[in-house]
């Protein structure tokens, strides 16, 4: 009905302005002035063909009415009869108002939704059409759109209306012109004269008509409707008729009467009385039935007082599942003076009842309302609204009561008031949403006194709303509407524990905080004028950084206003004792500024690994060409940022970093930091261009579009020299690239150069479901990275997207013949499914074993399900032919088959081997690939041959088991059998000379270095390896060692054989052995003598060389004398002891020669000399050197002559450069030799023999 009312003013209007310009040109400036009144926001008319303005017949062409989306009335062939004159008396009479054709294919459009403004507009009250009177009115074709009615429709309209002080009669009918059965129909005649009303109201609708889908009907069926009635209006008694496909559904009578005042009067009172009801279930959805039931009525019995006082004296609306009855009296004034109403709604079963409101998820198990008020008994007013088992969409509600308990004055002509307290209460609270239930809590409670006063403000004081652990307080007072209900508030906002919070907010709250608001708000104008004040104590939000800048207590200060002029923020504070932060604001539609200031005390309170204050001053502006930004961040290590620029209508800013030293931010680096550019938004997106320079020459350049759909970005990186970061690699970076945007994804292509002439690159679409890249690395020589390991490093591949994750496929060929493939899926979670399968030189360990050497070739084929873990792992590593040699320990096996199954989160490995000098050795057995690495393997020996040219030669059998953690606590059990084993005590020469003592190498270079090291001389011992002593956790040991017979130790003299049985204990760390093998039988022989042993043991005190003991005893002159040979097998000290006591040289003496030493003869000597070399071997330097200070040489030697007999030496320096040597052997030869020093590296020697034979020779020497 807008519309049409919209549509008649504006007809009316178009052709009344004419009259009023008295001008008749076409589309000229009547026609403008016309359109132009008629036009405003979002309304845009036009009229065409606009004829007759100064007769009483008018007309014109079309008249359209347009929004921003187009035409939506057009109305066409419109000629106006009408009375020009009737104007001039502020009248309008038309006798007749006609149109071809209307047209309306839909709804006009609202006004846009815009941004509120900074001003407030003032209120006003809005102001009211004057009224048009129409006699007649026809329209022959009405077409109306679906988007009105649901369906498209057609009708025609003919109405006719004569108004006079004596008659008014209206007849309007409208009937569907398009096929489908609809009419409507008013007719209606008051005679004056009589009193008399016939008043017809029918409407008559085939199915799915327009009131059946605009009444949302089920099935929308026919319906029809009527109102009727005739007769005086002191007794006027009108009939209501509702029914659906023909079928009555709701009748009953209205009746309007007269009777004799209540209170003195010369005018009746009106009573009105209405009894209506039905069986409507037919008209409702099913889900309502249950509520109204197949009889609703309702009753009422109001009178109307001539003084304007109501009285309804009793009215009723039962139904099935609810009843309201009661009563309501309002006097004179409008304002009550009865109030007695009762209602429930409850199911007759107890079952939910679903309320017609609110939705189809609204329903009640009870509810109960009671109001009442007799100002006849006093001025007291109570109400009650109780509900149980409230439910809509996901929430319940289990018990609810609101209650009204005051005093109401409405006594007639008094001053009319209402003072009156209201409570809240809701409990059993739950939401569907459960971060809103958890915030919420399952308890509300509320209550407020409010007053008022006619003509005064409305006050709510002691305002309250308290849940779990948050609560509102505070007071209002509220003006009327013709000050724009102005409302002054002074409300504070507490909540004790913010974690209540967390999930509402979607991340991690805590704390507490208070907010305080006091001040002036206008509703109706937007104006304001407030103050807000806040504290935090403690606030959290999960972000560790931010926790740690808001511990403590936290302050918040601002005045805000809103007025005519704009919106303005006055003394905006924010501080702690971390933070400060202060600004204020001006915001117009034009002309805004805003500053903010910010102080950070300690930037080490954020980022603990810096520390100093950080300083921020931001000042916006605004103008008619947008808003305007100027930055400057004051940083510690007297940093600086800034950005100035332009952010609206489009983003056009400059920013500048600059960083004196950036040591203080990241240790590793040295020097300054700078960065320059701009961003400027374009059409296609934002466009950057920056240059930056860093620390060590770092430079880099990144230009082109960052955003939009043609992403196009070039970048330049260089670093001149890498070894300030990779202290071991020296040499240029740069790497050079462009990112684009192409239909795909975004792709790059990117190149780079690197150190040792190292080259890679990266080219393909990184983003997109097709995303596809390829990528290259190759080195020249790995060696300058990997040390010890020389050749080329070549890598390529290709990465493909492949669903949630990526489709590898990656080559690699290194030195020494190594090539590897891994390909197959890797998830963006980190898991993958793929394979790696190569083969790899074992020689490329040499530079890590030696002196040790692996060689032979490692095949490998695994597989990897799962993340990247040992327990993903699957597949088998294996080798043949392979060789495994240590020279220190003078062990070597060949023919080494290896196999390491891998699955299941276990190592199976088996590994077999055979030594150089015979034997095997296998290891079988698997490893839990856990943190721990348990293991369970068996050891086995067969027959393993052991030998030491210059110590021992053995053979082992026996099987050993290693069980256990292999990162600590393993251990190693079994039992090895010695088979027959030879110890030899090695013999060497009897020098005067002696050990050569230690040398310390000056000043060695690297070559010499590394020849020592490879030949054992950097500090170890020639039996021990060094990197097989102990280091870790140790295993423990368990290990039964057999040999009862057969260890036979020759040597120096000895010959014995030796049995017995070790027990080995311990850790690998400390090894502890119990049992030795002893002497079974043995001599000792010297000068021909022969001595039985009467002790000998053998064992071991933690590695490979055995320390034996031999003692043999005999009776002499002076008494019993012993000698004893004791120490480790590779250099045994001998011992000469009597009983009595005696020195070693007197014992050996005796035990050789039985006599003195000092009776014993110059050949005597010799042989004594001569035993102490067999026995002693070097150990026997001590009695030597007696022999050469008593005879005055320079040097005296014992030794063996190229024919194994005893020979003596002695020489003598004749004078410094002529030295002199004369040999002497058991066997009757002997030597002279004489040597002449010519120069320091120049000598003669000459040499004349007991045999006739004679030399003569030059020799030049030279120490290196």
């Amino acid at each position: 009905m807008g519309y049409f009312r919209l549509l008649l003013a504006c007809v009316v209007w178009a052709i009344g302005l004419t009259a009023a310009l008295a001008q008749d040109d076409d589309k000229g400036f009547l026609t403008r002035s016309i359109q132009d009144a008629l036009s405003g926001a979002g309304r845009d008319v036009s009229i065409d063909g606009f004829k007759g303005a100064l007769s009483s017949s008018a007309s014109f062409d079309r008249m359209t009415i347009a929004d921003r989306d187009g035409i939506w009335l057009t109305l066409d062939g419109v000629e106006l009869v009408w009375n020009r004159s009737a104007l001039l008396r502020g009248r309008l009479e038309v006798e007749k108002l006609t149109a071809q054709k209307l047209d309306i294919p839909r709804l006009p459009l609202p006004e846009e939704n815009t941004l509120p403004q900074a001003e407030a507009t003032p209120f006003s009250l809005p102001e009211l059409p004057v009224s048009v009177e129409l006699a007649e009115f026809a329209v022959q074709q009405i077409n109306l759109g679906a988007p009105l009615l649901g369906e498209a429709a057609q009708l025609s309209v003919q109405a006719s209306a004569r108004l006079t002080d004596a008659v008014a009669d209206v007849d309007v009918t409208a009937d569907r012109t398009d096929g489908k059965r609809g009419s409507f129909a008013i007719r209606a005649n008051f005679a004056r004269t009589d009193n008399i009303l016939d008043l017809l109201v029918k409407l008559s609708e085939g199915e799915k008509g327009i009131a059946a889908k605009l009444l949302n009907l089920p099935g929308q069926p026919s319906v029809d409707l009527q109102v009727a009635g005739k007769g005086p209006l002191d007794d006027f008694a009108t009939d209501v008729t509702v029914a659906t496909e023909g079928r009555e559904r709701l009748a009953g009578q209205i009746t309007l009467g007269a009777q004799a005042p209540r209170r003195a009067s010369g005018t009746p009172d009106r009573r009105i009385q209405a009894d209506i009801g039905g069986d409507i279930t037919a008209l409702l959805a099913p889900r309502y039935r249950a509520f109204f039931g197949d009889d609703v009525r309702l009753t009422l019995d109001a009178v109307q007082e001539a003084s304007g006082a109501l009285a309804v004296d009793a009215f009723a609306l039962t139904a099935q599942s609810a009843q309201v009855r009661g009563k309501l009296a309002l006097n004179a004034e409008s304002w009550p003076v009865l109030i007695d109403i009762d209602g429930q709604i409850v199911s007759p079963d107890g079952t939910p009842v679903v309320l017609p409101a609110g939705g189809a998820g609204l329903s009640v198990d009870k509810a109960d309302l009671k109001i009442a008020y007799d100002a006849a008994k006093g001025d007291a007013v109570k109400a009650v609204f109780d509900t149980t088992g409230l439910v809509t969409g996901g929430t319940t509600v289990r018990q609810s009561r609101i209650a009204l308990d005051g005093t109401l004055q409405s006594a007639q002509g008094s001053l009319r008031a209402f003072d009156g307290d209201v409570t809240v209460e809701a409990a059993g609270i739950a939401l569907s949403d459960p971060a809103l239930s958890e915030a919420l809590g399952d308890q509300i409670t509320g209550a407020a006194a409010v007053s008022y006063a006619e003509g005064q403000p409305t006050r709510v004081d002691g305002l309250t709303l308290t849940g779990t652990d948050y609560g509102l307080s505070g007071m209002a007072v509220v003006q009327g509407l013709a000050e724009g209900f102005a409302t002054q508030l002074d409300v504070l906002l507490k909540a004790d524990d913010l974690s209540r919070f967390s999930a509402l907010a979607g991340q991690e709250l805590d704390g507490r905080s208070d907010l305080a608001l006091a001040g002036r708000v206008t509703p109706l104008s937007g104006e304001f004028d407030v103050q807000i004040k806040g504290t935090t104590q403690d606030l959290a939000i999960g972000v560790a950084q931010a926790d740690a800048l808001l511990r403590g207590r936290t302050v918040l200060d601002v005045l805000a206003k809103r007025t005519a002029d704009g919106t303005f923020l006055r003394d905006l504070s924010l501080r702690n004792a971390a933070l400060n932060l202060s600004g204020d604001a001006e915001l117009r539609s034009e002309d805004s500024r805003a500053e903010l200031n910010a102080t950070l005390k300690n930037i080490g309170t954020v980022l603990p690994q810096y520390s100093g204050p950080v300083q921020a001053a931001v000042v916006a502006t605004q103008d008619t060409s947008g808003w305007r930004i100027e930055a400057q961040t004051d940083g510690p290590y007297r940093a600086v940022a800034t950005v100035n620029g332009a952010v609206t209508p489009a983003v056009d800013f400059r920013f500048d970093l600059d960083v004196p030293e950036v040591r203080p931010l990241a240790e590793q680096l040295k020097g300054p930091l700078k960065a320059s550019g701009t961003v400027k938004q374009t059409d296609k997106g934002f466009f950057i261009d920056t240059a930056a320079s860093g620390p060590f020459g770092a430079k880099a350049l990144v230009e082109g579009l960052a955003t939009g759909p043609d992403i196009a970005l070039t970048f330049d990186v260089s670093l001149p020299d890498v070894h300030p970061l990779a202290p071991g690699v020296s040499g240029p970076l740069v790497a050079k690239g462009v990112l684009r945007q192409t239909p795909q994804g975004i792709a790059v292509d990117t190149n780079a150069t690197g150190p040792y002439a190292t080259r890679a690159s990266v080219q393909g679409v990184v983003t997109g479901p097709n995303a596809a890249v390829d990528f290259t690395l190759a080195m020249p020589n790995i060696g300058a990275v990997v040390d010890k390991v020389n050749g080329p490093l070549n890598l390529s591949g290709s990465a493909r997207k492949q669903g949630n994750g990526w489709r590898v496929d990656t080559d690699a060929n290194g030195p020494s013949g190594t090539q590897a493939n891994f390909a197959g899926l890797v998830n963006t979670d980190g898991t993958m499914n793929a394979t790696l399968r190569g083969d790899v030189p074992l020689g490329l360990s040499r530079p890590f074993l030696a002196p040790r050497n692996l060689q032979g070739q490692a095949r490998f084929d695994l597989a990897i399900n799962g993340p990247p873990a040992l327990s993903s792992l699957s597949g088998t590593v294996q080798t043949n032919n392979a060789s495994f040699t240590t020279p220190n320990l003078r062990v070597a096996l060949n023919n080494i088959a290896a196999r390491v199954q891998l699955g299941g989160n276990r190592a199976v490995i088996d590994v077999q081997g055979q030594t150089v000098n015979g034997g095997t050795l296998r290891a079988e057995g698997a490893v839990t690939l856990t943190p721990a690495l348990p293991a369970d393997l068996n050891i086995a020996l067969r027959d393993l041959v052991l030998i030491d040219p210059q110590l021992y030669q053995t053979s082992l059998r026996g099987v050993l088991r290693l069980a256990g953690p292999l990162t600590g606590g393993a251990r190693i059990s079994g039992q090895i059998d010695v088979g027959e084993t030879n110890v030899s005590v090695p013999s060497t020469g009897m020098t005067s000379i002696g050990d050569i003592p230690r040398i310390n190498h000056i000043g060695a270079t690297r070559p010499v270095l590394s020849t020592r090291r490879k030949a054992g001389l950097n500090g170890a011992s020639a039996g021990t390896d060094p990197a097989a002593q102990a280091s870790g956790p140790g295993f423990g040991l368990d290990i039964q060692v057999n040999a009862p017979r057969r260890i036979f130790v020759r040597g120096r003299g000895l010959d014995a054989e030796l049995g017995g049985n070790l027990k080995v204990t311990g850790t690998t760390n400390r090894v502890i052995s119990t049992g030795a093998f002893e002497l079974i039988r043995g001599r000792l022989d010297i000068l021909g003598k022969r001595f039985n042993l009467v002790e000998g043991s053998i064992f071991f005190l933690g590695d490979l060389i055995p320390y034996i003991r031999f003692v043999s005893s005999t009776d002499t002159k002076i008494g019993e004398a012993r000698v004893i040979v004791d120490g480790p097998a590779d250099d045994p000290k001998v011992s000469f002891e009597s009983t009595p006591d005696a020195p070693q040289d007197e014992v050996l003496a005796q035990l050789l020669f039985d006599r003195n030493l000092s009776d014993i003869s110059a050949f005597q000597a010799l042989q004594l000399a001569g035993a102490v070399a067999t026995l002693a071997g070097r150990g026997g330097g001590g009695v030597i050197s007696n022999l050469r200070d008593g005879f005055g040489l320079d040097d005296f030697d014992v030794t063996t002559n190229s024919n194994g007999a005893t020979a003596v030496r002695a020489g003598k320096y004749i004078s410094e450069n002529i030295y002199t040597d004369i040999t002497a052997a058991s066997d009757g030869t002997g030597e002279v030799s004489l040597n002449l020093d010519l120069t320091p590296n120049l000598k003669a020697k000459g040499t004349l023999g007991s045999d006739g034979n004679s030399g003569l020779g030059i020799f030049f020497e030279k120490d290196y």
